[in-house]
């Protein structure tokens, strides 16, 4: 399937940001709506989601964002003492996310 959008990547390329600029403005929009649900009286919770949707934002990277939030999870739950609430894939996960921040080519 890769392939077959390599046909048609230069039509793709041709339309305008003004013409998928309102999509991607809903989209960004239907993001938000997920914020309610987070616990605001757990910090453990709430401080990894806010830096999560904070890096996004200022870093334009939604990579960024969510590597930082599969680190600091854990971190604060652990912290908190709260570590038998993380499943080893999540640690696995932490670890990776670490070296994305020690090899990110930052620019």
């Amino acid at each position: 399937m890769f392939g077959v959008s390599l046909f048609f990547a230069p039509l793709v390329a041709a339309i305008p940001a003004a013409a998928y600029a309102p999509a991607l403005i809903i989209v960004g929009a239907m993001m938000i709506t997920p914020i309610l649900k987070i616990d605001f009286d757990d910090y453990t919770e709430l401080i990894p989601a806010f830096t999560v949707i904070a890096l996004m934002s200022f870093t334009y990277n939604i990579g960024v964002g969510i590597t930082a939030g599969l680190v600091l999870y854990p971190f604060f739950k652990l912290a908190a003492g709260r570590w038998r609430e993380i499943h080893a894939g999540l640690w696995m996960l932490c670890g990776l996310s670490i070296l994305f921040y020690i090899f990110y080519p930052y620019q």
